[in-house]
């Protein structure tokens, strides 16, 4: 899905700069009818497509938190009943701070 994504990006440095965080990651998640059946559950629920994919990855594979910048996302995540925290990017360094302290 990230790959699908970035090859939407328009924008040369940000494209770059994903390109080059998706090589760093450990793993890469493939596609299974889980991940499908549970982003269908997400997508009935008002989660957008892509963001019900990505979300789903997050629960199936047990991801402690999801962070999005996108606020509409995020408050419509936040009303559903799910197994990985979703949060901002503040909210997350806020809660890993507390939880090093």
């Amino acid at each position: 899905m990230l790959e699908y994504e970035n090859s939407l990006n328009h924008f040369p440095e940000r494209y770059n700069e994903v390109k080059l965080l998706s090589q760093i990651a450990r793993e890469t998640i493939e596609p299974s009818k889980t991940i499908l059946q549970r982003s269908e559950t997400l997508k009935e629920a008002g989660i957008k497509n892509m963001d019900a994919i990505h979300l789903a990855c997050a629960e199936i594979f047990e991801c402690d938190f999801f962070i999005t910048c996108d606020d509409k996302f995020f408050k419509k995540a936040k009303r559903l009943n799910l197994k990985v925290d979703v949060c901002n990017p503040v909210d997350f360094i806020q809660k890993v701070a507390i939880d090093e302290t």
